[in-house]
């Protein structure tokens, strides 16, 4: 996706990892054009929309399908499945398309909300990117009031 942002964002953008490299945010560092700025931050919107309800239902009755579950009662398992489906409506339909049809492959069970969450943020990294473009943008535009007002 960076390779999308205009130039002047992607050479000021790197990564902070852990340990282990994952990347757990972005720091922009340097002078970069407020208008680039919203340009990536467009273009990540644009490619972060959710999937719809239809879609995620049907990707959660796969899981569902072919993972196992504890004993529970079955208003219990709808209000999960529910509950799951309205949660990942906030997150980019490709990374939960991912998340969801790899799931059955790396467990056996059932994913608690914890697990399919963490999942997903460790993917996400186009969201640690909108934070890093975001706080930019209003750091720039409080600059740019104290400098008018002061």
């Amino acid at each position: 996706m960076q390779a999308l942002f205009p130039q002047s964002v992607v050479s000021s953008m790197e990564p902070v990892h852990n340990s282990e490299w994952d990347t757990l945010a972005f720091t922009i560092e340097g002078i970069v054009p407020i208008d680039d700025l919203k340009a990536a931050a467009e273009i990540i919107e644009e490619r972060s929309r959710p999937l719809d309800r239809e879609t995620i239902g049907m990707l959660i009755a796969e899981v569902y399908s072919l993972t196992k579950r504890r004993k529970d009662e079955q208003i219990e398992q709808d209000f999960a499945v529910m509950a799951y489906g309205e949660r990942l409506l906030e997150y980019p339909a490709d990374i939960v398309t991912e998340v969801l049809k790899r799931w059955p492959d790396r467990s056996t069970w059932w994913p608690s909300w914890h697990e399919l969450k963490k999942e997903i943020d460790w993917r996400n990294d186009r969201a640690k990117m909108h934070i890093a473009i975001t706080n930019k943008v209003d750091t720039l535009i409080a600059n740019s009031r104290r400098k008018t007002n002061g």
